[in-house]
């Protein structure tokens, strides 16, 4: 993604298991918020991008009013490809999404 949008400031990946159940495991918006915090975003997240593989990632997009791209995975089901607003069949596929490119649903 760095050599399509340039340096990016802030990674946040989402662990499987956090123990605290709270705001940061997905599809709870914490996350999100946590990573536009430093970029001055968070007054502004509507609308942008968060791409991620399962419907927790676009649900977790949708809670902080941001835009979810999602990008199955082996892990991806059917039922969640079916839900989401936004697919892309590849990374390179959602940047071109989020860069203005047509690209599919």
């Amino acid at each position: 993604m760095g050599e399509r949008l340039g340096r990016l400031d802030v990674w946040e990946l989402g662990p499987n298991e956090d123990g605290d159940g709270g705001a940061g495991r997905k599809p709870e918006p914490g996350m999100i918020e946590r990573a536009a915090e430093p970029l001055a975003l968070l007054l502004r997240l509507a609308g942008t991008p968060w791409i991620g593989g399962i419907s927790d990632d676009i649900e977790a997009a949708a809670a902080a009013g941001a835009r979810g791209i999602l990008v199955p995975t082996g892990r991806t089901r059917p039922a969640e490809i079916a839900r989401a607003p936004e697919t892309a069949p590849t990374l390179d596929a959602a940047v071109d999404l989020v860069l203005g490119g047509r690209g599919p649903r």
